[in-house]
């Protein structure tokens, strides 16, 4: 498991080092040449760190959303960028290919499960399930006991030796 995580986390840094370079050679072929073009990378791979930060588990959908929509933006502009700094058709592919595994990479790198977490998760929402439904048979006995208190009693009657029924209130 190791092993697989830590190469979908070559690849990822692998094709953001390779995207870095096209993006600071786009941005000469724009006219920077006196060192911004040494700070495009961090803009818009930042903002594309950040956008994954987002779409963390621990924020709500909106959040997640956002962080979406900023990873689309993010990448849109990656991939200008690195087929912008293409001098010949395969380089134009070599920057498809570089974003395209970049944006596999962010997608199924946190998404990598061994069987045994899955089988770990997948015993935890069984064993919630299980406590709810118990929890649900206690507040239905407690639920039952209070009907039954606030029931006005019944009168109960009984026989004498005699035959006699007597009603005791």
């Amino acid at each position: 498991m190791a092993s697989i995580k830590a190469i979908s986390k070559g690849y990822f840094f692998g094709a953001m080092a390779v995207s870095a370079i096209h993006t600071v050679h786009s941005f000469e072929k724009l006219g920077l040449n006196t060192g911004e073009q040494w700070i495009t990378p961090l803009a818009i791979d930042g903002l594309a760190f950040f956008a994954l930060g987002l779409q963390s588990k621990k924020y709500s959908d909106d959040t997640n959303k956002i962080g979406l929509r900023l990873q689309i933006g993010a990448g849109i502009a990656q991939l200008v960028a690195n087929v912008y700094a293409a001098s010949s058709p395969g380089g134009m592919v070599l920057g498809l290919m570089v974003v395209g595994i970049y944006l596999l990479m962010e997608m199924i790198g946190p998404k990598i499960r061994t069987r045994v977490e899955v089988e770990a998760a997948a015993a935890k929402i069984e064993a919630d399930a299980k406590a709810e439904a118990d929890r649900a048979k206690r507040n239905e006995a407690a639920r039952a006991r209070r009907a039954a208190a606030k029931a006005p009693a019944k009168h109960a009657t009984r026989t004498t030796s005699r035959g006699t029924k007597i009603s005791a209130l």
